[in-house]
């Protein structure tokens, strides 16, 4: 029991802070909910509530460098990541333990990968017209993993974010 809440403890910090500076902090909250013995799909719950007033403090921190990709609006925006969402958490619902225990590896790994390679798509990202529907469907394939794996959701978001815009979002 000690070493149970000593581990939940420090991983919520480390996670805390993690997530001020760069994101991630889920790759913490995660194995160690799952460590102490909960199932994996509500740790998964657990840690994207326990880590959700820091999402909300970074989003408000950098509103004035938010835009949506040219093309759609900010309503627009919403309606696609509440539908994609929606449509995470409908499948996060559905899908037993084992399943989510086999697929969280597998996010992770891609997420890993796609975090290497989203700066090299923002520095090779050429200026072009404006075409909603590559972004439309780039946030729409994105926000289904945000509600299913929090952990792999920021890693993908940078990568996409990276077609629609020609640098980071931390400067």
């Amino acid at each position: 029991m000690f070493f149970d809440t000593t581990l939940l403890v420090v991983a919520a910090f480390v996670a805390g802070a993690l997530n001020a500076v760069a994101g991630g902090g889920s790759f913490l909250t995660l194995p160690a909910l799952v460590l102490t013995g909960i199932p994996a799909v509500s740790a998964n719950a657990t840690g994207t509530l326990a880590l959700l007033p820091g999402y909300i403090a970074g989003a408000w921190g950098f509103r004035a460098d938010t835009q949506p990709p040219p093309g759609l609006s900010a309503l627009k925006l919403a309606l696609l990541c509440l539908l994609g969402g929606s449509t995470g958490a409908v499948l996060l619902l559905l899908t037993p333990d084992a399943t989510f225990r086999r697929v969280v590896p597998w996010l992770l790994l891609l997420a890993t990968f796609l975090f290497m390679v989203g700066p090299r798509l923002a520095l090779s990202n050429k200026p072009q017209a404006a075409h909603p529907v590559p972004a439309m469907l780039g946030v729409f394939a994105v926000t289904p993993t945000a509600a299913i794996s929090t952990a792999a959701s920021a890693s993908c978001c940078w990568p996409c974010s990276a077609c629609w815009a020609r640098r980071t979002c931390m400067r």
